[in-house]
């Protein structure tokens, strides 16, 4: 905590693009950045779960967070496994991470205290 303090100072940042006060204007009735952040959350969202649900790749994830022992046995690389969906999972956050970022503040004392 006293070295993120040090190193990024104790001030509130923030993030303000270019785009953050746009929207789309129908008639009356204006659709912030903030909603639209939302929409694309939820157009990502199915492409994962069909991955998973109807790929041979995502039988692979399955069978792996099930048995890692019993997925290797049959064939699947465990460790090539573990990286995919390492990788997806990063991918992911900063995809969240940079939509949050936007319409919220953040400073380096922010989260969980530590104990």
């Amino acid at each position: 905590m006293n070295t993120n303090l040090r190193l990024f100072t104790a001030d509130v940042r923030s993030i303000t693009p270019v785009y953050s006060g746009l929207g789309i204007q129908i008639d009356s009735l204006r659709i912030p950045y903030t909603v639209w952040g939302f929409h694309f959350c939820a157009s990502v969202d199915p492409g994962p779960l069909h991955f998973h649900e109807h790929t041979k790749l995502g039988n692979a994830i399955k069978a792996t967070s099930f048995d890692s022992d019993a997925a290797g046995l049959v064939g699947v690389n465990v460790r090539q496994v573990y990286a995919l969906t390492f990788g997806i999972g990063s991918c992911l956050a900063g995809m969240a991470g940079s939509l949050i970022s936007v319409m919220y503040s953040f400073s380096p004392s922010m989260g969980p205290p530590s104990p």
